[in-house]
């Protein structure tokens, strides 16, 4: 399996997994003086419980690439919705989209890849680096209760822990209530 070179974030999640209301009733906060900070709580805390299992909780758009061809492209951040194109540097230079009939996707042990399909090749890239582009839509769905409850109670819990704090002591690891929730969600990357 062939690793990605560079990847970049096309189209962000519209929405967070929880609501200011659900963070705000989860750090007893009453006013909406602090509507704005909880809000980026919340985008943090989603943030990095996707960096924790490595994947994607809300529909988010992603482009990757790759030197070359290989028998597996992986597809990180799981999990995968869609592949929207997979493109190529041809030798004259010009970007072609590789026909959807040539490729597939599958996954081992929750990590996607996109590998050919039966009796197809790739074709001729020009042998130079990120000649590979594939773009894939990743996430559990559009909605927050699209996302597993334990992930939505986990930012919730670091939300929580976050608006306590406020970076007033050193940085500690999570809290505790935390990672029984996320374990089950955490990919294992391939070594």
């Amino acid at each position: 399996m062939y690793e990605r070179t560079k990847e970049q974030l096309i189209t962000a999640p519209t929405i967070e997994p929880v609501s200011g209301i659900e963070a705000a009733k989860h750090c007893y906060v009453t006013s909406h003086d602090d509507d704005a900070y909880l809000a980026d709580l919340i985008t943090a805390a989603r943030m990095h419980v996707e960096e924790i299992c490595w994947s994607a909780l809300i529909t988010q758009t992603w482009q990757y690439w790759f030197d070359r061809f290989d028998s597996r492209l992986f597809v990180p951040r799981p999990p995968l919705q869609t592949i929207g194109f997979v493109k190529y540097t041809a030798a004259d230079g010009t970007l072609t989209t590789v026909d959807s009939a040539v490729y597939e996707t599958s996954a081992e042990r929750q990590l996607h890849f996109v590998r050919l399909a039966y009796q197809q090749s790739w074709p001729s890239a020009r042998g130079h680096g990120d000649d590979v582009t594939i773009q894939a839509v990743v996430g559990y769905g559009d909605a927050a209760t699209d996302v597993p409850m334990p992930l939505r109670q986990a930012i919730k819990l670091l939300v929580g822990h976050m608006y306590r704090v406020r970076g007033d002591e050193p940085p500690q690891e999570l809290p505790a209530a935390v990672k029984p929730l996320l374990a089950p969600y955490r990919i294992k990357k391939e070594s």
